[in-house]
């Protein structure tokens, strides 16, 4: 295990969401998810992991469900955050690194690090493994070194860091993606 975490002791992070209850969700190097009690400085390990690293984190607090990027197997990891376990796998064609979940509606926003790329998937949690990413529409370019996508609730738009600035991406003119229809509830 010391070897997956980057020696005796060491675990390297690469990502963290404050789940705003007292626990921090982290991601490592080795592909582990930890979930860190801020009142116990105690961590506690995901039941799965990612195959090789976790470098980015997004958590659906309403849902439930976290995404994982690990860019070496150019994979989505997706989890119940209640149980810890891995309810799915999705390979894709590029390197992904920035995820970002519309709040209760299972869709998912990732970033392409190296295109510069934002897709955009509905999450299908009763589909077989593989399968429960649907992309809904092309990509939008939005810049080369993608890092971070956060979604701003007021505004109804997406904002993407890369090393060309924030660039503003509005789900509706670059998807038709109407955010006023939510999902319904885990399935």
């Amino acid at each position: 295990e010391n070897e997956r975490c980057g020696g005796e002791g060491m675990i390297v992070r690469l990502d963290y969401v404050d789940e705003g209850n007292g626990h921090v969700l982290m991601s490592t190097l080795g592909g582990l998810i930890l979930d860190f009690d801020l009142n116990t400085q105690q961590a506690t390990r995901f039941e799965d992991s990612c195959a090789r690293s976790a470098v980015a984190l997004a958590l659906d607090k309403e849902l439930q469900y976290v995404a994982a990027s690990d860019m070496h197997q150019h994979q989505i990891c997706l989890f119940n955050r209640e149980t810890t376990r891995k309810i799915g796998v999705h390979d894709l064609p590029y390197t992904p690194r920035p995820l970002r979940w519309l709040p209760g509606q299972k869709i998912l926003f990732v970033g392409g690090f190296f295109t510069g790329d934002l897709h955009v998937y509905r999450f299908h949690p009763e589909k077989p493994r593989g399968e429960q990413l649907e992309e809904l529409a092309d990509a939008v370019q939005v810049g080369g070194m993608f890092r971070k996508i956060q979604y701003d609730a007021k505004s109804g738009m997406v904002y993407n860091l890369t090393k060309c600035g924030l660039v503003r991406v509005d789900p509706k003119e670059a998807f038709g993606l109407d955010l006023a229809q939510p999902a319904t509830g885990k399935e």
